[in-house]
Order: structure tokens, then sequence, then C-alpha cells
């Protein structure tokens, strides 16, 4: 079995499972920075019909979430914990590999004494 003709074989492998793992920290160094609010005005389309004055309409503000973030002067300590690659193998038969020819030689026979042997009479 030569290695030039061996199989030749790729692993697929899933996706594996990860996440980041913290130790407790304090956030005694920490500050709280947030982007400016998004908000918008809504009115609903009747705000004002004629028969109410307008100096109050029923519309609202609604805003996007918050987008803060917290900066600590340290890192945490946080490390990424995977779980175990599931792999399988795809292999292929190598096709530049020839079949090997086989043939079998027997020498000549040296030569043999012959011995005669006779069968006795049957009674």
């Amino acid at each position: 079995d030569r290695a030039e003709c061996a199989s030749a074989c790729t692993p697929h492998c899933e996706q594996p499972e990860c996440e980041a793992r913290c130790a407790k920290t304090t956030h005694d160094n920490c500050t709280v920075s947030c982007d400016k609010p998004h908000c918008a005005v809504f009115c609903p389309a009747d705000v004002c019909n004629g028969t109410e004055t307008c100096s109050h309409p029923r519309c609202k503000t609604k805003c996007d979430p918050p987008q803060c973030l917290l900066h600590c002067e340290q890192a945490a300590p946080c490390e990424n914990v995977c779980s175990e690659p599931r792999c399988t193998w795809n292999c292929e038969a190598n096709t530049t590999c020839q079949v090997p020819l086989c043939n079998l030689v027997c020498n000549t026979p040296k030569s043999c004494k012959q011995v005669n042997y006779k069968l006795p009479k049957l009674p």
C-alpha cells in the first residue's frame, strides 16, 4: 500500500458551540456613556377636526431603546469555551493509481529419483 495511492480524505466538522465565560468583577472603575436618544413625535391624523381646540393635541413621543456602553479601565477576565469538534471524514478513492498486475512464476522442478512401488496382489 503506497502512500501516493492512499484515499484522499477531508474532514467535515459541525460548527462548535461556544460561549464567553467571565469571572465576577466589580464596576468600581467603570463609567457609562450613552448615545443621543433617537425619538420621534407621532400624532393621530384627526388632531384638530375643528370641534376641539388645537392647543392640546393628542400626540405622543416614542423613543428607540437607549444605546449605552459600559467603559472600564481594566478588561474583564473572560475566555471562550467551546465544545469538542464533531467531525466526519469524506473519503474518495485515489483514481491515479493503477491496478497492480500479478503473475505467478514457478521454477522448473529439480530432477527427482523415480521410485517404483508395486502394489501387492489382491487375494
